[in-house]
């Protein structure tokens, strides 16, 4: 994150573009200073920064942080990683790579704006994630509608939206220069600043009344006052905590989580915003010659590189769920995954010999299964035979005239309950036949 237009134009000690040892011989000690806070410091934030983000956003990902809060964090990650990169493009390469200053006109005016952008984006994404976890912790009733990832991501995009507008107008600050260099006859690339850049309105009203109060002053008092609100609600809760349940737990866990996230934002953001509020008050050759001056914004931004690189660490220190997601991906699950073939290949040798257990037991003439099996076997035979003689109360009646011998019709059922008390003998069950038979001819007739 860039400190201010000035200091990110020319990475602070290159101001207006000149060479810094043009105009000032005798700092040359400052060239050191600058090589060990911006050369190597910044770089190493940076590059650990850009890491350490990575991970947290693998980690946030994970289904079981998924939550309105990951969905914050995930989105100042992304801000983060833009910002830890426009630093090392603007302060630490140009520091330790000459080759790279020749690279470093073309990427002024785009890099510049886009710096700014996640530099806003990255702030009131704080200030966003604190609002919604002061709406969880002190008004739990509105929680339920309000705190839920839907809204956070309409949220998230309509900040990166804003910064988007809000820095259209450093999208027209500077340009692209050539010049021809006449001792070697070769055209040499620059930036310079265009019309709209130079006009005494923009840089005023925007650079001068708009620029710290809305990048600065606003979202430090909003971040102090819900803050301190935080630290009394987990206070509150911390004192009752006899009748706290998992889920208080959790909830206070992750407040004093954001607590520390937006404590160490203001003191890393203090120093950029007590540098940005010289920088629009004091004439800017008056602070490029000034020792202290170069020296203090080159810790300003420093401090705020640290606070894009460290929130990482601070997910794992202060968040327990996130650290045992953490753990469960990138320490645990190559552990777990053996112990589960392990505890597979057990289960299987257990299984494979239960089962040949089982068929020798049960191949014993007097196990349990054995008998019951035999008699089901018992039962099914004497159903089927009373089943069987109940179906011998009723008859099957054929139609025994000479032209279908052969064909079988189905007259009905004579049920032997309309014959009670009396025998029924072959004869009489002849002579039934008969009649009935006679009966159909003389219908058919």
């Amino acid at each position: 994150m860039v400190t201010s237009n000035q200091t990110l134009g020319s990475n602070a000690s290159h101001p207006d573009g000149t060479d810094y040892e043009e105009y000032s011989a005798d700092m040359t000690g400052l060239l050191s200073f600058q090589f060990w806070t911006w050369g190597v410091a910044l770089n190493t934030l940076a590059i650990l920064g850009i890491i350490g983000n990575i991970l947290a956003i693998t980690v946030l990902r994970h289904r079981r942080m998924r939550s309105s809060t990951s969905c914050y964090l995930i989105a100042q990650a992304v801000f983060d990683i833009i910002v830890l990169i426009c630093s090392m493009l603007f302060f630490g390469l140009p520091v330790v790579s000459t080759a790279y200053a020749t690279l470093y006109p073309y990427l002024h005016p785009y890099a510049y704006p886009t710096s700014l952008t996640a530099q806003t984006g990255t702030i009131y994404t704080t200030v966003a994630f604190t609002v919604e976890r002061y709406i969880a912790v002190c008004r739990p009733l509105q929680a339920s509608k309000m705190c839920t990832p839907r809204r956070a991501i309409r949220v998230i995009l309509l900040v990166t939206l804003c910064s988007i507008l809000y820095n259209v107008p450093r999208m027209l600050e500077y340009r692209n220069s050539y010049n021809t260099n006449p001792a070697t006859n070769e055209t040499v690339a620059s930036y310079e600043t265009t019309a709209f850049g130079a006009d005494p309105i923009f840089q005023k009203v925007y650079l001068s009344y708009m620029y710290v109060p809305v990048i600065f002053l606003i979202p430090f008092f909003i971040l102090s006052v819900l803050n301190v609100f935080l630290v009394l609600a987990v206070k509150k809760s911390q004192r009752t905590r006899a009748e706290m349940n998992a889920r208080t737990s959790r909830e206070n866990n992750l407040t004093i989580m954001v607590i520390v996230v937006v404590l160490v934002f203001l003191i890393c953001q203090i120093l950029a915003m007590i540098d940005n509020i010289y920088l629009t008050t004091v004439p800017h050759a008056q602070l490029m010659t000034n020792e202290y001056f170069i020296r203090f914004n080159g810790i300003s931004t420093d401090m705020v590189c640290l606070n894009s690189a460290i929130n990482f660490l601070l997910y794992c220190v202060f968040g327990n769920k996130f650290r045992k997601v953490f753990l469960h991906i990138y320490w645990c699950r190559k552990a777990a995954s053996d112990r589960l073939d392990t505890s597979i290949q057990l289960i299987t040798h257990r299984s494979l010999r239960n089962i040949e257990n089982d068929k020798q037991t049960k191949s014993r003439p007097d196990h349990p299964m054995l008998i019951s099996s035999q008699r089901k076997q018992s039962d099914r035979r004497r159903n089927r035979h009373r089943n069987n003689n109940h179906m011998n109360g009723h008859t099957k009646l054929i139609d025994m005239t000479p032209e279908s011998e052969d064909h079988e019709l189905s007259i009905g059922l004579i049920d032997q309950s309309e014959y009670e008390g009396v025998p029924v003998t072959p004869q009489a069950l002849n002579n039934t036949i008969d009649d009935s038979t006679q009966r159909l001819v003389t219908e058919s007739e």
